[in-house]
Order: C-alpha cells, then structure tokens, then sequence
C-alpha cells in the first residue's frame, strides 16, 4: 500500500512538471517541433493510462483488504460463538496445530536432521572403503551425500558426480547402503537391533574387513546373517567381537 502512494505522488509531481515543460515548448514557433509534440503527446496518453490502471489496481488491492478483515472478523465471532467448549472450534484448533507441529518437524528434517545424516553416512562410506581424499589424493570417491530429495549422491575426483547404480562395483553399492543405515540409527539416536542379511556378499579382502569393522564400530546390536563365502576372511574379526555365534543348515535335501 505505502508503494502504490508512493508512486500516485511522483505521478502527480511529474505531471506537475510536465505540465511546466508543455507551457514553454508552446511559447517556442519552430515547425520542427511538431513531430516532437505528437511523439510527446503519445507518450503522455500512455502515462494517463498507466496512472489510470494503478488508481484501478490500488482500489481493488483496498477492498480485497477490506473484505480479508471482514472475513477474520467474521471467523473470530463464530468461534467466540461457539465458545471454548465446543468440540468442532476444539477439533479444528488442534488440527491447525498438528498441521504446524508437523510442518515445523518436516522441515527441520529436510533442513537440519538430513545434513546430519549426510555427513555421518559420508564419514562411514569412505571409512568403509578406505577413501580419504584428505590422505589419499588418487582417491577415486572423495565424498557421499544425501540430497534434500533423499537421494544419495557420489562424488569422485575434482567433484565429478558418479552414478552409485552404473559405476560404484557391488562392493561400494553395499558399502553405500549399509552406511546409510547406520548414519540413520545414529542420528536417530534409536537402540535397536540391526538386522542384516548377508551384507559382506560382493566383498572380499580389506573392504570385507572394513566394513564388517564399521558395522561393529557404528552399529547397534548387529544381527548379521552371513554365509560360508562371507565369513572367510573375517574369522578373527567374528571370534573377537561376536557375542553369540549359530549356525542355521537346511537338511531338506540332506544326503
């Protein structure tokens, strides 16, 4: 509001001048300023216009104004009607707030708890992979992070974006997800088992032993169903940190 008065008045004080300008151009007999006069004259026409439509807008932007306040008037009489007790006024204020609740905690999901699982999942995944682009600088991944879309991103040399489906091997795509997972119960800061089935597949050698370490390490009460192939290499790890070890056989086709 304060900018469409603010425009009326350097409107008028323009006219004002212009109004001036005309008096001494008229004063003046030269021929050549004919075509000047109706190139002004034109203008000036589509000056009036254009005050003409901002005077049609500001009056409809005062009556659109003028009706939101009748309506919010007329929205506290109703509630003031139905009083404090009524369980419609009461069902409808608890629904505003849960909207709010709800919409303040989404957003601090998206903004806030998001990063923080980014960072952690980062941390664990070049752990896991052993790729630290602060010790190593031929490090092929340099970085994992989540987008505000929830999508996991992979980074390599120089920030080149990597496709974690087409060109992280199993291994890496395994080593992604279980980061994921234990970034997520950590920030979430949840104590529950961590049942996992068969996470080493794809794996061998150092990223094998790492990762089985970092699930240790980061997880909580980890519950890992694991195949002949995926304890060879790890015994010792198992033997050290395991609490309870069993066996599962399927004897259906037994001998």
């Amino acid at each position: 509001m304060h900018q469409y008065t603010c425009c009326l008045k350097s409107f008028a004080d323009n006219q004002s001048k212009i109004n001036e300008k005309n008096e001494l151009i008229n004063g003046i007999n030269d021929d050549s300023l004919q075509l000047y006069r109706s190139i002004f004259k034109q203008h000036d026409n589509n000056f009036i216009d254009a005050s003409n439509e901002l005077s049609r807008k500001q009056a409809l932007l005062e009556n659109s104004e003028i009706k939101i306040k009748e309506l919010n008037e007329d929205r506290e009489k109703v509630q003031k009607k139905l009083g404090k007790n009524d369980k419609n006024t009461n069902r409808v204020l608890l629904s505003e707030t849960l909207k709010n609740g709800f919409k303040n905690i989404l957003d601090k999901l998206q903004h806030e708890e998001i990063q923080r699982v980014s960072s952690e999942m980062n941390r664990i995944f070049l752990e896991m992979i052993g790729s630290s682009p602060n010790e190593n600088d031929f490090s092929s991944i340099t970085k994992a992070a989540l987008s505000t879309d929830y999508e996991i991103m992979v980074y390599g040399i120089n920030g080149i974006r990597i496709d974690p489906d087409q060109d992280l091997n199993g291994a890496s795509r395994r080593a992604i997800t279980l980061a994921f997972i234990l970034a997520l119960t950590k920030v979430s800061e949840v104590e529950a088992p961590n049942v996992i089935d068969t996470p080493l597949g794809m794996m061998s050698g150092y990223v094998k032993q790492s990762v089985l370490k970092q699930m240790i390490k980061d997880g909580s009460q980890i519950i890992l169903f694991l195949t002949h192939d995926e304890i060879h290499g790890v015994e010792k790890i198992i033997d050290n940190y395991a609490d309870r070890i069993f066996t599962l056989t399927n004897p259906a086709h037994y001998p």
